[in-house]
Formats: structure tokens, sequence, C-alpha cells
């Protein structure tokens, strides 16, 4: 207290100068309607400039969080008829098959476009419940096939790989052949068995066949960019461009198939009747 009272005694009359000012400030702004006006707008403006670039900032530090909310809302939504919530994960159940599919959100941690065999490692393993041949696709389309799991993550066999190809249909027609890649242009598969008397235009979709039993029926593969008729048989040969940019991952889906041994146990049994 003492300490307050020297600080007056001391600073009085600047103390006395700064009450003068805002009492005249005030009673300028209160009665003159031009000045109180003008306060107004400045303060306004002020308060608005300060709210807004807050919120900008602050929006931008809560951009990774808002991409996951948003991402695990899109899992939810993705090929979905009917959906069932389970901790992060989403049950998805295909209207045509009747298959029903889990979807798993995963990070990708390295990725390569360059070689013949392209892989990527994803943040998903067995203690996630990923197993080898699920289905990996992102939001715009087809990325791979799980080929090799440990404990906290696995490697995807990509679609840029020469070794295997992926069961595909043309959208419009549902003439179905597989989608391989001739190691040219990461941006671009090529897709074979299709008859040559299909109508088929540069645009066209081309997606899942659903036959493979590892992806659903209709996820997104690319569009047809240019095709011709091969000379040796009755197809066509057509270059598909990728709906999914391989070379920027940073998110994808893994997906199990619940009726996926099931499916490949009968037809490897009919096969065996057949021989």
């Amino acid at each position: 207290m003492q300490n307050l009272i020297e600080f007056i005694k001391k600073y009085h009359f600047f103390l006395l100068f700064i009450m003068l000012e805002l009492i005249s400030f005030s009673l300028t702004v209160n009665n003159r309607n031009r000045e109180r006006a003008f306060f107004i707008n400045s303060s306004n403006f002020f308060s608005s400039f300060v709210y807004n670039n807050f919120y900008k900032i602050s929006g931008y530090f809560n951009l990774k969080q808002e991409n996951e909310r948003l991402i695990k809302e899109n899992i939810s939504l993705k090929n979905s008829i009917l959906k069932f919530s389970d901790s992060d994960n989403f049950f998805v159940k295909d209207q045509q098959s009747g298959k029903q599919y889990l979807y798993m959100y995963a990070e990708v941690v390295n990725n390569s476009v360059s070689n013949q065999i392209n892989y990527i490692t994803v943040n998903k393993g067995k203690k996630d419940g990923i197993v080898k041949d699920m289905a990996v696709v992102n939001s715009d389309g087809v990325v791979g096939i799980v080929t090799n799991v440990s404990r906290n993550y696995c490697v995807v066999l990509s679609v840029l790989n020469t070794l295997n190809s992926i069961g595909a249909k043309l959208k419009n027609t549902e003439y179905f052949g597989a989608v391989s890649w001739d190691a040219k242009d990461y941006r671009q598969v090529v897709l074979n068995g299709i008859p040559n008397h299909t109508d088929i235009k540069k645009g066209d979709t081309i997606l899942t066949s659903g036959f493979s039993a590892i992806f659903p029926n209709n996820v997104m593969i690319g569009t047809v960019d240019t095709l011709w008729k091969n000379s040796q048989n009755n197809f066509y040969t057509i270059k598909v461009n990728l709906a999914a940019d391989i070379k920027s991952l940073s998110n994808v889906y893994l997906i199990k198939n619940f009726n996926q041994k099931e499916q490949w146990e009968l037809e490897e049994q009919t096969k065996e009747l057949l021989e």
C-alpha cells in the first residue's frame, strides 16, 4: 500500500494528464456524431482484423486434426450402403455381391514409383488386424494389394508393378478385363480383355470388377486415355489414366473382405474336381 501511495505521489501529474485525456476523448466521442461513428467503425475494423487473423492462425495449426476427422468421415461414406461403426474402423456391405468389407485408415511412410516393381509401406500391421492380400485404395481409387505384414507395418504391392494385374471393367457396358502396368508412366496402366466391338471412347470410366475377392466391386481405377484394336486378337489395348496419384500418396484405406477365404477355397475345390 505504501508503495502505491509513493507511486501516485511520484507520477501524479502524469496520471492526472492521462485521466484528463481520457475524459476529453470520451466527451468528444459521445457528443460528436462524426467522431463517435469514426471511433466505432475503427474499433469494429480492428476487432474484425484481430479475430479473422486469430481464426486463420488457429485454423492452420488445426489442419492435421481436421484432415484426420475428414478422412474418418470419408471412410464411413465411401461406397457405403450399410455401415456399422466399430472404433476407428467401418464395416461396409457391398450392395451387389453381399460381401462385407472392413475399411481401415492408415498413413503412408514409404513409397516408390520409379522401379518395375514398386512398393508402399504403411503404418498398420498385424496388431491392427492387417493380413496379406488386403486391398488398398485411397479416396480417389485403387492403390495396390498388401503383400507382407509385420507387427506395426505392412508393405503394399503398388498397382505400379509388372508382376500381376487387377480385375477391371468398363462402367457403361460391364465388359471386364484386367489392368496391369507396362512400366512406362506412373500415371497410367493398360487395360486388356475388352472386346473390340465394344462401344468405348476416351474419358470412359474403368472400375474394379470385384471378381478377385480382393477389391470390392465398382472401386474407381481410372479413365480411358487412348485405345487401339489389337491385330493379333479381337480385343482392345487401352491406356487408362489412374484416378489415384500414386506418387503423392499420404493416406490410404486397407480393405478386408471377410468372405475372401471362403470364395477362394470354393473356387480351388471346384478346380480340383474338374481336373
